[in-house]
């Protein structure tokens, strides 16, 4: 199709002004550094606790955001063979929890109850970056559709030479 690998690694939204805007990966780093520079040591020190908490809801969304748009441009890189894996040994019960804490300001508005259930001594060699979005997927994927006061369970566990990674909904 004559495009550059950047090219096809690039995100192109049309703006409501009509205008495309190409966000590319080195974008969407550059946002996480200026999402940083919001933690309580930079402009949330001067806000009230409620304030405080909208911030924090609005930074998780952010990021869950960012992941999305990475996941298009990961899209993009596979279609071009290009993606790059970095295993690492990495803890699962830890991945889920950053889900957890990332998906916690939706599920408490519906009063969704979030558990995990996983050892925490479990490590595998995994991509982190690529296991963490399945996990939020499916736990994202698990509070969209459990009823409201329902409940979502990440349970983490060995299978034989293998670990096992469920999320159970109360939905139908």
């Amino acid at each position: 199709d004559g495009l550059s690998k950047k090219q096809r690694a690039a995100l192109v939204l049309r703006g409501a002004d009509g205008q495309n805007i190409v966000l590319e990966r080195d974008h969407v780093e550059e946002m996480q550094v200026q999402k940083k520079s919001l933690m309580p040591e930079g402009l949330l020190r001067d806000l009230n606790d409620q304030q405080k908490s909208m911030v924090d809801s609005m930074i998780k969304s952010s990021t869950r955001l960012m992941t999305m748009v990475n996941n298009i441009l990961d899209v993009a890189k596979m279609e071009d063979t290009t993606i790059e894996i970095d295993l690492k040994e990495t803890s699962l019960a830890e991945l889920a929890k950053q889900t957890l804490e990332i998906l916690g300001s939706l599920a408490v508005r519906r009063g969704i109850a979030l558990e995990l259930d996983a050892p925490k001594d479990l490590m595998i060699a995994v991509d982190a970056n690529q296991i963490g979005r399945v996990i939020q997927n499916l736990v994202g994927n698990a509070v969209k559709f459990a009823p409201d006061d329902g409940r979502v369970i990440v349970r983490i566990g060995r299978q034989g030479n293998m670990a096992k990674i469920c999320v159970e909904d109360n939905g139908p």
